[in-house]
């Protein structure tokens, strides 16, 4: 399986910046909230204008600017409540909204005190409000049209000259709109830094979140995969023909495979924790594992070694074991190999024993027999045969007796022959004879019979 790498550091810095164009100038709330917003606001903003309509026909009368501002805020603020209610741009009902604002806002103030009136406060609020809601565009756009509105009325002579505000006619009209046009930057600027702040730090924890994500899934697959590995390896050592037993360093036992419960007939919570020399062995054979009582068995290591044990489904158990050192986590721990040669040896000593047999039969027997194979001389003598040698007798013509053996290897059957032997005392006349046994089994190994019967006294 290919697992998708990791993004670094300088990776999500580029996504981020990728992200920046498409996602952070539409602003920190999601577009469903946005439009929410931007329905209620234009909502009540519509019915807001129409009251205030209502009331100034009623009482002061409708200049002609305020009449278009009117109609134009009233038309701009439905038409961007209906494109929120249906889940239109959130932009451009935002920038509707905005627009509409400035109208209505700008109106008032030039027909009341200018530069100077209340209203003007909107034009700092509406970039700080907008930008903070509908995202950087609305901010940038809100902070122009502010900035236009203000020097506009400041171009118009600050506040109408029937304006009879004693204090408000001695301000400087240049320095009053030059500190509100500082505002709107100001509020412009501060909601689009807190914006893409914000912004970029949402994505940098969606980023964050992602990769911690990925990372969790390629643990998890890394783990699965180490499971996996664990149990085939479990497998193949429970499938293992020898017992394998996991030592600690004092000799205690931490883990062992199938064949070491069934050949031993205990549980694996039965071993777990026993020191295995002493709990599997007789005590002879344990106790080559210590060296003045402590757990040692570095002199038996890297090597073939025949022990005894035991088992509850038989008394006796003769192993072949072998023993490594191994570091885990720098710890010195130790494997344990063991072999049931039980069988193998019965059949080796029954062999051994009919070998015994047949040699003291043949010690009984007056003439001397030999069994011979290519690999050694000598397979079996009789107790004749070993007596000439020992006597130092040897044979006369030793190049004919070659050529006999030789021939009968290539014929199957040699004599009988007359074979002179001697030593420093004495020589013997013999008549000899040589075959071949062939095995029953095809491609074993086969074997020379060569006996002699001494016919020296007759």
């Amino acid at each position: 399986m290919v697992s998708k790498a990791p993004s670094t550091n300088i990776d999500a810095e580029m996504d981020i910046d990728h992200l920046q164009d498409a996602e952070l100038l539409s602003g920190i709330f999601p577009p469903a909230f946005q439009r929410r917003c931007i329905y209620f606001i234009s909502s009540f903003a519509f019915i807001a204008l129409l009251l205030g309509f209502a009331y100034s026909s009623a009482n002061t009368g409708i200049k002609l600017w305020e009449g278009i501002a009117f109609l134009f805020g009233a038309i701009l603020f439905f038409v961007s409540a209906l494109i929120a209610r249906s889940g239109g741009s959130v932009q451009v009902a935002a920038s509707l909204l905005v627009t509409a604002a400035m109208a209505v806002t700008l109106v008032p103030a030039y027909y009341g005190s200018g530069i100077f009136s209340a209203f003007c406060i909107w034009f700092l609020l509406l970039p700080m409000m907008g930008g903070l809601l509908l995202g950087p565009r609305i901010a940038l756009l809100a902070g122009v049209l502010g900035v236009i509105s203000l020097a506009g009325l400041a171009y118009e002579g600050g506040y109408p000259p029937s304006s009879t505000a004693p204090l408000a006619a001695q301000q400087d009209v240049l320095m009053h709109t030059f500190n509100l046009i500082l505002g709107v930057v100001f509020c412009s600027g501060i909601a689009i830094l807190i914006v893409t702040l914000m912004h970029r730090s949402s994505l940098k924890l969606i980023l964050s979140r992602d990769i911690a994500i990925e990372k969790t899934k390629e643990l998890s697959s890394a783990l699965q995969a180490l499971e996996s590995a664990k149990k085939t390896t479990i497998a193949v050592i429970d499938s293992s023909f020898d017992a394998i037993a996991l030592l600690d360093n004092e000799g205690r036992i931490q883990e062992w495979n199938l064949r070491a419960s069934k050949m031993f007939g205990l549980s694996h919570e039965e071993a777990m924790n026993e020191p295995m020399p002493r709990f599997l062995l007789n005590e002879q054979h344990a106790e080559r594992f210590y060296a003045e009582g402590v757990f040692d068995p570095a002199p038996l290591s890297d090597e073939l070694i025949e022990l005894t044990g035991h088992s509850k489904a038989k008394d006796r158990i003769d192993l072949e074991g072998f023993i490594t050192a191994l570091k885990i986590d720098q710890i010195e721990q130790w494997v344990v190999f063991l072999r049931d040669v039980t069988l193998s040896k019965s059949i080796a000593d029954a062999i051994d024993n009919q070998r015994i047999v047949g040699s003291s039969v043949l010690d009984g027997l007056p003439i001397s027999v030999s069994l011979e194979s290519r690999i050694q001389d000598y397979v079996l003598q009789n107790e004749a045969y070993r007596t000439l040698e020992d006597q130092g007798f040897t044979e006369l013509g030793f190049g004919t007796e070659t050529e006999r053996r030789e021939s009968t290897w290539e014929e199957g059957a040699s004599g009988p022959w007359d074979l002179v032997l001697s030593n420093e005392e004495e020589t013997r006349t013999f008549i000899g004879a040589m075959r071949i046994i062939e095995p029953d089994i095809p491609d074993q190994e086969r074997y020379l019979l060569r006996y002699l019967v001494d016919v020296t006294e007759l």
